[in-house]
């Protein structure tokens, strides 16, 4: 059984953030979707509740960062910067989409050398240091990164493969391919 946490902020993308959380949790995952508050508020005024507002005391397999057009809240997170670095360091996988690549990963400089992909236009702000490669989703060692809303379900079950869980099973179900 693969654990994973989803690090929602205020103004995180939706389809990113759940739709992930839905694949993973098809495929066999557990999922946390952590929080600071009970209610996060997502972006285009999509509200969800948080699984919890404390974050586990020991890591998971796995870290997921949505993006959204809030992502300066995740950027300016300390507690989110902190906790990214020590799933790295202990090499668990590190996963992010749409802005959160290059806003967060990469501003942080946790990205550097490291092949990677973000929403268009983001790669500016902090993928300076990585490789920026253009394909839907990404791998590069622990990391694993996409590009937007539409390449969310397959960012969950490439996330979920690197979690060795049944992804095609899954895939098929789901009439993704």
């Amino acid at each position: 059984m693969a654990n994973v946490l989803m690090y929602l902020y205020e103004g995180c993308e939706p389809v990113e953030s759940l739709g992930t959380v839905d694949i993973l949790r098809r495929c066999g995952a557990t999922v946390t979707m952590y929080g600071h508050t009970d209610i996060i508020k997502m972006a285009h005024g999509i509200q969800v509740k948080a699984d919890t507002t404390t974050l586990p005391s020991d890591l998971l397999d796995c870290i997921v960062l949505p993006g959204g057009m809030g992502w300066k809240n995740l950027q300016q997170d300390p507690q989110a910067k902190q906790l990214t670095k020590q799933y790295i360091d202990a090499g668990k996988i590190v996963a992010a989409i749409c802005a959160a690549p290059s806003v967060a990963l990469g501003y942080w400089g946790y990205l550097d050398g490291i092949k990677a992909t973000c929403y268009p236009g983001a790669e500016t702000i902090g993928l300076q240091k990585a490789t920026f490669v253009e394909d839907r989703v990404v791998v590069d060692g622990q990391f694993v990164t996409s590009r937007g809303p539409g390449t969310a379900l397959e960012f969950g079950l490439e996330i979920a493969r690197q979690l060795k869980l049944d992804a095609e099973s899954v895939m098929k179900a789901t009439l993704i391919k």
